[in-house]
């Protein structure tokens, strides 16, 4: 035995984030890979994670991961009783004084109520703004009413922003702990005239990262170059129109899936990172490309409120044309870049680094274990 006192991560989605043949998805699963690993040194860490047909328990950095079940959309509903006992019996592997869940609603009722059913504490995590909003009035009446009592007896909810703490307590009459996404620092950052293209990193959801705008944008800027990454979604149809669309634009290259360990590299040569999402909870690619001093200019989602920036250049209001204009300044002037990109890369330096961060949560994490 350790001798240390037993936290458990749960978020399926977040194997490929520790076995790199296994596709990685999400950034919110990344982050919890990322502090998990860190937090090693204080707590016996284990990770729920699903099942790719790896062994039910192994070690990987410190951390010992459980073998839940396999992680798929389609699944039928006479199916889901045995996801739900694979769940609890990975969860009941992993035997952990608090449980940690970082996602949805409808899921984090469901791992509140194993969690109670182990005799755990239980701490949730939001991963984005839907999460107290829209998500639980989607739910079902009885769904949606376990969901508020989870948020109610969590020993600890943590936010991500400020206004996801405002929301939260105006609505559920909750008080949270306020802890951002962090990254790792860069140690070989380009000059801004030494950048190639223009950047999109995210899954092929219609709903939230909107690709088509991106690809609306490459249309609309014939001569500058494009690169864009990111798994398919799960709608197949809007998959097919995108790659319909991507073999007609000769100026953007669509890369698919790029593995983890890699996908800095193409942050480091950007010009500007792009954000088409109609809404975020702190966008990992954000921090990926403030970490290289890459300005992102942002169609919906406001880059201003992650940066603590009362405003900020790069935010185009919801006006397309607005992007274009922002897209054409940074490909054609280095300077525009550097500027754009001063204050962002400042403010992750002094307040987003993932030690700053796995510090908030490590004595976050303490303080729900001595409550």
């Amino acid at each position: 035995m350790s001798g240390k006192e037993r936290i458990c991560f749960v978020l399926t989605s977040a194997y490929g984030y520790f076995e790199p043949s296994v596709e990685a998805v999400g950034g919110g699963a990344r982050q919890l890979s990322f502090i998990s690993r860190e937090l090693t040194d204080t707590f016996d860490v284990h990770f729920v994670v699903g099942d790719y047909g790896q062994p039910r328990t192994e070690q990987v950095d410190g951390v010992t991961l459980h073998r839940a079940y396999s992680p798929s959309p389609d699944t039928s509903p006479l199916r889901k009783p045995l996801q739900l006992l694979k769940l609890l019996r990975a969860m009941r592997a992993a035997n952990a004084d608090i449980y940690v869940y970082r996602g949805r609603p409808y899921q984090a009722a469901i791992i509140y109520a194993l969690t109670r059913l182990l005799d755990g504490k239980w701490v949730y995590n939001l991963a984005n703004d839907p999460n107290i909003g829209e998500q639980p009035a989607a739910l079902s009446p009885w769904m949606r009413k376990l969901f508020v009592r989870a948020l109610h007896d969590a020993t600890t909810v943590i936010t991500q922003t400020n206004g996801q703490a405002t929301k939260l307590q105006a609505e559920y009459g909750i008080q949270s702990t306020v802890i951002p996404s962090g990254y790792p620092e860069a140690d070989d950052i380009s000059g801004h005239d030494e950048r190639e293209y223009v950047l999109w990193v995210g899954r092929l959801d219609p709903k939230q990262k909107r690709p088509h705008l991106y690809l609306d944008l490459a249309a609309a800027c014939p001569d500058v170059s494009f690169v864009m990454i990111g798994p398919e979604g799960q709608d197949e149809q809007y998959n097919q129109r995108i790659a319909d669309r991507v073999r007609e634009l000769e100026n953007l290259d669509y890369l698919g899936s790029v593995d983890p360990a890699h996908i800095h590299e193409y942050y480091r040569e950007a010009i500007a990172l792009v954000s088409t999402a109609a809404f975020e909870g702190f966008p990992s690619t954000f921090l990926e490309a403030w970490r290289y001093e890459t300005p992102v200019v942002s169609l919906d989602v406001k880059v201003s409120r992650f940066a603590n920036l009362s405003e900020y250049e790069g935010d185009a209001d919801g006006d397309f044309e607005t992007l274009v204009e922002l897209t054409r300044l940074l490909v054609s002037s280095p300077a525009a870049r550097s500027r754009l990109s001063q204050p962002t890369s400042d403010h992750f330096t002094e307040n987003l680094t993932l030690a700053q961060v796995v510090s908030q949560y490590r004595s976050t994490l303490e303080r729900a274990l001595a409550a």
